[in-house]
């Protein structure tokens, strides 16, 4: 059985090219099946970018590049920075990270906006 945590550090090796790690993680398993479904996984996961080219939204200038999901602690990757909710990006304040957007808030406004992860 293939733990989370295999994957998260795969995804990550992945993103910061560490080609090392990712047979580690592969190698790690002994069974062949679970080796063959990593090395299927690893494969997909190079083929498609988990941080694709970003959607600014013109109020702000933010671009939401990726999110990184946790329920108690969840990373949003904003304009090259990991940021946390309280946390502020060029004066905005990071409300409230969700699972495909962030809600922001400007000084002076009244209401947070709503930024999604991009998508090319």
């Amino acid at each position: 059985m293939i733990k989370k945590h295999s994957l998260v550090i795969l995804v990550i090796a992945i993103v910061f090219g560490h080609t090392l790690i990712q047979g580690a993680v592969i190698n790690s398993y002994e069974s062949p099946e679970d080796k063959e479904r990593l090395q299927f996984l690893l494969e997909r996961l190079r083929k498609r970018n988990p941080f694709p080219a970003g959607s600014a939204v013109s109020d702000i200038n933010l671009i939401v590049e990726g999110i990184i999901w946790d329920k108690e602690n969840p990373i949003a990757v904003i304009n090259g920075k990991f940021v946390s909710v309280g946390d502020f990006v060029e004066g905005n304040e990071i409300v409230e990270i969700q699972k495909t957007r962030v809600l922001i808030k400007k000084p002076g406004w009244k209401k947070p906006i709503a930024v999604n992860v991009a998508t090319e």
